[in-house]
């Protein structure tokens, strides 16, 4: 570039004309250029940082939200996915161990300790092998003669079990004698021949507890097994009432 009055040489550095003196217009419009070009670009800059901000503010929740969404899918299919495991890492245990909990089932029902071999068949989960159907019958009578000794139990013990009602008792023997219905034994392979003789034996002491402590006659024992729930729940009541007033 050249001076605009004495036409000699000027760089971008001479802010006035070395030879003449004159001020340099090009310094001023190169300086304003430069401060505009500045401040447009720490608006710019900051625009960018703005925006990079929000975005990765945006993309922390946004990966947040898409790590909680895969969290939650793993625990559910960890979860479904934990009762058939369970399930068949039990099974095998118990195929494994068949001889061993039915010999010891067997010596429970010959020495006629049928609590004992209600809670050894719930907590060896026994109920889910196949191989041990045949003694869903007995552990099911089992099971309910256990709730009807512990009915008949807090009934003459009121000091121990404040809180018994009636309802228990006919929980259970409700409850019984849909396990012993005929057409209950009719599903192949719940019960076993020999387990008939038990079945009876339970029946017996179900029936000795209830004429003893429930005052029950032998007309209510037989008639017992065809009543619906509000059926035992009457005569219960009722001869609960005699058996009451007879010892006051």
């Amino acid at each position: 570039m050249k001076c605009t009055f004495c036409g000699a040489p000027l760089t971008l550095k001479d802010e006035k004309c070395p030879y003449c003196g004159s001020q340099n217009p090009d310094i001023l419009k190169h300086r304003s250029d430069m401060k505009h070009y500045q401040s447009e670009f720490k608006k710019t800059q900051n625009d960018v940082y703005t925006t990079t901000h929000r975005f990765t503010s945006i993309s922390v929740r946004t990966s947040i939200i898409a790590i909680l969404v895969i969290l939650n899918v793993a625990a559910f299919i960890l979860v479904g996915s934990a009762w058939p495991i369970y399930k068949s890492v039990t099974k095998s245990a118990l195929h494994k161990n068949e001889a061993i909990h039915k010999e010891t089932m067997d010596n429970l029902i010959e020495n006629k300790k049928y609590i004992d071999l209600n809670a050894y068949y719930n907590s060896n989960n026994l109920y889910l092998g196949d191989e041990f159907d045949s003694y869903t019958a007995i552990t099911r009578a089992s099971e309910s003669y256990n709730s009807i000794f512990d009915s008949i139990n807090s009934l003459i013990n009121p000091e121990l079990h404040s809180s018994w009602s009636p309802r228990y008792l006919v929980s259970s023997l409700s409850s019984y004698y849909e396990t012993i219905s005929g057409e209950y034994f009719l599903y192949e392979g719940k019960y076993q021949a020999e387990h008939l003789a038990a079945l009876d034996d339970i029946d017996q002491k179900i029936q000795l507890l209830l004429s003893s402590f429930c005052n029950m006659t032998k007309e209510d024992l037989s008639t017992l097994p065809n009543l619906s729930a509000n059926g035992i729940r009457d005569i219960l009541e009722r001869r609960l009432d005699i058996h009451e007033e007879e010892t006051n």
